[in-house]
Order: C-alpha cells, then structure tokens, then sequence
C-alpha cells in the first residue's frame, strides 16, 4: 500500500481515538465502586457496558472488544502487517520483511524484544537460572548473555535502555515482581508519542491499535481488583508505571 492509501482510514482513526481513555482517567476511576466504576468507562469500547458480577463475564467482554478492533485493523492495512501487529503482545520475532517499509514500526518491534529480554535476563539472575534468548531485536545474542558489568550496571552501551533497566532492577529488589509485566507497555506507549507525527501511514494506525489493547489490559486490572478487592495502592503502582 502507498502511503497516500491511508488517508481514510488514518480519518477513522482519528475519530475513534476519542475512545481512549485519558491516563488521568484510569487514577480517577480506582476509588470508584464497580457500579459507578463500569458507568464511567462506557465510553471507551465499541461496545455496551453492562454490569459484570465475575471476571470470567468482562474477560468474554473484552475478548469481542478485541474481535471488534481486529475488524477494524484488518480493513486498513496488509494482512502480513495486521498479523505483526497481533504479534506485538507476545514474545514473537521481529518480522522484518513485513515491517521493512516502515522503520519506525521496525525499530519499535525490535525495542520490544530487547525489552522483553533486559527482564527475563534480570528475572533468571535474580533466581540464579540462566537465560537464553530466544528471538533478538537491537541487542544480539552475546549482548543479552553478558548484559551485566562486575558492579551489576548495565553493560551494553545504550543509554536510553538505561532507566528502563534501573526501574526494573528496582522491582526486583523491592519485590514488586509484578511491576515488571507492565514495565514495558509504560516505556514503549512513550515512545509511541512520535508516530502522531507522521502523517501518511500505518504508524497511526499501530498507535491506535497498542493504546486501545493496552487501555483494555488495564481495565482489566482494575475491575478485577474491585471483584476481588485487591488493594488499591498495588493497582495504583501499576498505573504509575504504564501511565506515570
């Protein structure tokens, strides 16, 4: 497709955008109770809201959200390039013959897999296992392997991986493992922010797509901490990291 070809569908995305919550929203909403809590949040899905008494009720809820958002995409774009974006949410190899065209896709799906790779490696170290990657992005095999120095600093000279490393580093140390599946999402939605910039394309489109998958995982988080009543300072973390 040539880029001209995204015009209308970067239109549609543009409206629909409106469908994402905005992060101050998700803070809000944690000191709601479920009812008033699903009442506020009907706005941001395609479809309507009713009141959930279990998980297992709002998991089908957002398995036909996603359905409908996967209609959506497939319309705009390749069917090669719609399978790397359902790709993105896994750890799965970078495919870059589908993304070759569009390098900043590329560069942030190669990111993906350093990311996901800095945390396994952090997460077997802590637990005295050894890891072995098994996809690569930016960082190869021997990079991942000897990622540390003798002071337990981060090796491998990319400065911007730098806080990214030290926050998970922290989560270890302070035994917030749970922070660390979420760690990525909130480093990789900032640097999402330059794909608004570009004008023609499916960058805009793969901006829509990750912010909408990501907004429902973190709805899900929080209704099930109100179906559960886990604590609300725990969530709150998590909010701090994917949105803070």
């Amino acid at each position: 497709m040539e880029r001209y070809s995204y015009a209308y569908p970067l239109g549609v995305v543009s409206c629909l955008e409106k469908r994402l919550a905005p992060s101050k929203v998700f803070f809000d909403i944690l000191s709601y109770n479920l009812e008033r809590l699903l009442s506020e949040i009907k706005p941001y899905f395609f479809q309507g809201l009713t009141f959930y008494q279990s998980i297992e009720e709002f998991e089908v809820f957002l398995e036909r959200e996603e359905k409908v958002l996967n209609i959506l995409i497939r319309e705009w774009i390749k069917e090669a390039l719609f399978k790397s974006f359902l790709d993105f949410f896994k750890y799965q190899p970078v495919k870059e013959t589908q993304l070759k065209s569009f390098p900043y896709l590329l560069n942030l799906f190669k990111l993906r897999i350093d990311l996901y790779n800095i945390i396994f490696s952090l997460r077997a170290g802590y637990l005295n296992k050894n890891f072995s990657p098994h996809f690569f992005g930016f960082l190869s095999k021997e990079e991942i392997k000897d990622l540390l120095n003798e002071d337990k600093t981060l090796k491998v000279r990319k400065p911007e991986y730098f806080p990214f490393f030290y926050s998970a580093r922290s989560f270890l140390k302070d035994d917030v493992y749970f922070l660390l599946d979420f760690l990525p999402f909130g480093f990789l939605r900032k640097r999402l922010e330059g794909a608004k910039k570009i004008i023609l394309g499916p960058e805009r489109i793969f901006y829509f797509y990750f912010l909408k998958r990501l907004q429902d995982k973190i709805m899900k988080v929080i209704v099930s901490s109100k179906l559960y009543n886990l604590e609300e300072e725990r969530v709150k973390k998590i909010l701090e990291v994917v949105y803070g």
